[in-house]
């Protein structure tokens, strides 16, 4: 089976969530999300903190992977790659997670969108 690739890749103040895809041998995708949480031991208070991971199972759809990125405030936060092949599907879902949410009061949603819309256009 290839190599997974980069999805998307969001990072957060000590951590990171990343969605991987994977072509299968049908040329249709396969999405994994997972999220690995280092904050704990990046405040350097304990030396016995684990970093925190979890994922999804591998799944069919990139919207069902995102649905279980919603746990976290993913829209939200500081996107660092885009797979080119996935962006309009990716800044749709983003859009509409941002266009639902009640913390924008200041106008914050507006820059986090263009933040989207300029990650992965180099």
């Amino acid at each position: 089976m290839p190599a997974a690739k980069i999805i998307v890749k969001i990072g957060a103040e000590g951590g990171s969530l990343t969605v991987l895809g994977r072509k299968t041998t049908r040329g249709t995708w396969r999405f994994k999300a997972s999220m690995v949480d280092e904050s704990m031991l990046l405040l350097g208070e304990d030396d016995d903190v684990e970093v925190r991971e979890a994922s999804s199972a591998w799944e069919d759809s990139l919207a069902a992977v995102l649905t279980w990125l919603d746990k976290y405030p993913w829209a939200r936060l500081h996107p660092t790659a885009v797979h080119p092949e996935f962006r309009r599907e990716i800044l749709e879902a983003v859009r509409s997670r941002l266009a639902h949410d009640s913390w924008d009061d200041r106008g914050s949603g507006d820059r986090k969108r263009e933040q989207w819309e300029r990650c992965g256009l180099d």
